[in-house]
């Protein structure tokens, strides 16, 4: 939330807490996963302003559980403490974190810069998923009203999209993967019976990125949100892929392979 607006939204309905299709996370097709498995810090640190980094190992989120008997995953994490239970957890061949990254020091050139870094190995298909407003779901898990219109506020350019909304507007940009795989459009996404909610499909409006390589799974985008009026920064990407250095404003942004930082432009 930012300059009187929601920028990114998620879960329409309690009913759906849990389910990885209603979070801005990368989606990935026909694997299982451990969707109630907790990631675990690699990396934080944090300024006065409310600047700062965070790194998340999701390793045992991409794992295989083991299961019993009945094929019911055994328990992931002790009932007091929620101490991790090491035996629950094998390799499914997928390994994956997050890098966070957020600047308010307006050296930007924007109120606000952000990075989200996704590095996912293995696996099947991936797409990353930027929720916008859903709107509200009734009762039955359908019939979502009020969402916002991709096709209406949302525009893409090459790697870039920019969203406006009545305080300002939120440019994105794609450093990696790069080629015109970005999307803002509204899609019918079905959700599967997960923690015994039940089945069903929603309208989802987001903005959707995915690689050439369907499977790729290095994600590396940098974000401004600035009020109404004011340009955007440019956003000048130097190198490649997860490699890249970002220059936007007075500020450069990086991913050592393990965090986020942020450097001024010497």
């Amino acid at each position: 939330m930012g300059l009187g607006d929601v920028w990114a939204d998620g879960l329409p309905s309690p009913r759906l807490d849990g389910q990885r299709i209603y979070d801005p996370v990368v989606q990935i097709t026909n694997n299982d996963i451990c969707e109630d498995a907790n990631g675990r810090t690699l990396y934080s640190k944090f300024e006065a302003d409310g600047s700062g980094s965070c790194s998340v190992d999701l390793n045992d989120v991409y794992s295989d559980a083991q299961r019993n008997k009945a094929g019911n995953t055994v328990c992931l994490y002790q009932n007091y403490g929620n101490i991790r239970v090491a035996d629950a957890f094998k390799p499914s061949g997928i390994t994956g974190m997050r890098a966070f990254g957020v600047d308010y020091s307006g050296k930007s050139g924007a109120p606000c810069l952000f990075v989200l870094v996704d590095k996912i190995d293995g696996g099947n298909e991936k797409l990353w998923l930027w929720h916008l407003a859903a709107g509200n779901m009734n009762a039955k898990g359908s019939g979502v009203t009020g969402g916002d219109d991709p096709t209406k506020i949302a525009k893409v350019a090459g790697d870039t999209v920019t969203v406006t909304k009545p305080g300002g507007t939120m440019k994105l940009t794609a450093v990696t993967p790069t080629g015109g795989n970005l999307i803002a459009e509204t899609r019918t996404i079905k959700f599967n019976q997960t923690y015994n909610r039940g089945v069903g499909t929603m309208q989802l409006p987001g903005i959707f990125l995915h690689g050439a390589d369907p499977k790729e799974g290095h994600f590396f985008i940098v974000a401004t949100i600035q009020p109404k009026g004011v340009a955007a920064p440019e956003v000048k990407v130097e190198g490649t892929g997860l490699d890249a250095v970002v220059t936007v404003g007075k500020r450069t942004v990086r991913f050592d392979g393990t965090k986020v930082i942020f450097d001024d432009v010497k």
